[in-house]
């Protein structure tokens, strides 16, 4: 369990899952998925069965469009998860 998606994310190692539970996770800064796996070994941030998460950002134009998720690394999945409002 963790607070947040990104601090889940910063924990994860190349091959984990990460289940996102059903809410809307307002963020005020970037989710860079930035680590690099590879394939068959992917990072994946999903929704949880049957479940439908939000990541929804508090004020996309403040900071220079600080919120967001950046897909930097390679290998990094992210599935069933509605991004809504962000830069």
């Amino acid at each position: 369990d963790y607070a947040s998606i990104a601090s889940a994310y910063s924990a994860a190692s190349c091959g984990d899952l990460i289940w996102v539970r059903d809410g809307t996770y307002s963020i005020t800064s970037t989710i860079n998925l930035n680590k690099n796996c590879s394939s068959g070994n992917e990072i994946v941030i999903q929704n949880y069965p049957g479940e439908s998460p939000k990541v929804e950002c508090t004020d996309p134009d403040a900071g220079g469009g600080a919120d967001r998720v950046e897909m930097n690394g390679q290998y990094n999945v992210w599935d069933g998860i509605e991004i809504t409002s962000c830069y």
